[in-house]
């Protein structure tokens, strides 16, 4: 009786399968549209636009979900012709990925075993920095006008301030007595008789004075307590 490669009682051996579940993708046919542009190049600061371009490019080759992490490699004993061709489609995307950023983003992508590892790494380092760049800009630029809502607006810089220390990134450390500074900067020039005891003189002077020595949680909930009997009053 002839043997096939069907699963028996002993051995466990798993089932060759005729038909490939992956085929390969027909490169060749849009060979000429493997590049976006502009390479991504962080200081450039092109993600936004390169990655949007980038989609339509694997869009293009049908290998989006493979840059996704969403389509798993056969294995190779039970599909060998599917695996060869899964390995062929993501190298292609790979190759896709790195002819398409500057010399200085490789670093990233270096080693990285398959193009959604690649895709993920040049994701988190520049979404990392457009997140902390939006939580900073929001530190250094938002101010409330005269009569605005002074409680909506510190849970607004508060809020802000956590993220960026919560990330760790020493380059957009702010420190606690220049937080202070920030939050005393944003109010409305009429604010500025009540915070300035607060902030004033150089950052690192010791002071004795105790309105000096409290912290920007403290400093934002005096600020609070003002604006609310401020409230009341009118």
């Amino acid at each position: 009786m002839a043997e096939d490669n069907t699963i028996n009682n002993q051995g466990k051996s798993p089932v060759m399968s005729n038909t490939p579940t992956i085929t390969r993708i027909h490169a060749a046919e849009s060979a000429a549209f493997t590049k976006t542009g502009d390479p991504l190049d962080a200081k450039a600061k092109n993600w936004t636009g390169w990655s949007q371009s980038m989609r339509m490019l694997f869009d293009l080759f049908d290998v989006m979900e493979y840059v996704q992490g969403k389509t798993p490699c056969p294995d190779s004993v039970v599909d060998p012709v599917g695996a060869k061709n899964w390995q062929y489609n993501d190298a292609f995307a790979q190759m896709l990925i790195t002819s398409n950023i500057s010399a200085t983003e490789k670093v990233y992508t270096i080693g990285c075993p398959t193009s959604h590892r690649m895709w993920l790494n040049l994701r988190s380092m520049h979404e990392s920095h457009l997140f902390l760049t939006d939580h900073f800009r929001t530190l250094i630029a938002t101010t409330v006008a005269e009569g605005g809502n002074i409680h909506e607006h510190l849970t607004k810089l508060e809020h802000s301030w956590d993220q960026l220390s919560l990330f760790g990134d020493q380059n957009y450390r702010i420190s606690d007595a220049f937080f202070k500074r920030i939050i005393a900067a944003s109010l409305p020039p009429s604010w500025d008789q009540f915070t300035g005891p607060y902030v004033s003189g150089p950052l690192d002077e010791v002071d004795t004075d105790p309105r000096k020595q409290i912290n920007c949680q403290q400093f934002i909930a005096i600020i609070r307590q003002a604006s609310e009997r401020e409230q009341s009053i009118t």
